[in-house]
């Protein structure tokens, strides 16, 4: 779609890029090398609660409970910067309503002409409903778990009378037969 000759994008290819921008579900956020936040899609700003003027004026550690900063940290020295993309790794977000809330990111960097870095940029989701799943799902099987050794405790506990009954009633027939 870009014009051989010259290796820049027609006006033509730069509007279905911006329509696949702006019509992308996932978030998308771009982010210059000291992490403020460049540029990003209507997902983005929905998922946040932010303006887009308020979302300038950020960073993506801004965005990031400090629980988060050293791994995340982690990630941008040792896969994003070597390799140009990380991993998908999950973190957590923060809106502005102060809630906070899991998200998965898949990072890319982004490099100049002369091959240094530029920018790093991320297609995000919010994995709430995912994790909220998963949560219902493990209290669910911790739930059967304690059900199971609730009916083993009890079997344990009739063998263990239904033993000595027998015990018991074997003691007199015993004297007897003597």
């Amino acid at each position: 779609m870009t014009d051989s000759n010259e290796g820049r994008l027609t006006e033509q290819d730069y509007r279905l890029y911006q329509r696949l921008h702006d019509s992308l579900l996932d978030a998308f956020v771009m982010v210059d090398m000291s992490g403020a936040i460049v540029k990003f899609n209507q997902a983005y700003q929905e998922m946040l609660g932010y303006t887009g003027e308020e979302l300038r004026r950020l960073t993506y550690v801004d965005l990031t409970p400090e629980r988060w900063h050293a791994f995340e940290a982690a990630i941008v020295k040792e896969q994003l910067l070597p390799h140009g993309q990380a991993d998908i790794y999950e973190k957590e977000y923060i809106r502005k309503d102060g809630s906070v809330f899991p998200v998965e990111l898949h990072t890319f960097l982004l490099r100049d002409g002369a091959g240094q870095a530029e920018a790093m940029w991320a297609i995000v989701r919010d994995i709430s409903e995912r994790k909220a799943e998963l949560n219902k799902r493990l209290e669910a099987e911790q739930n059967l778990r304690s059900a199971l050794l609730e009916v083993e405790r009890k079997e344990r506990s009739k063998s263990r009378f239904l033993a000595a009954t027998a015990h018991d009633l074997r003691q007199p027939l015993y004297a007897a037969q003597l």
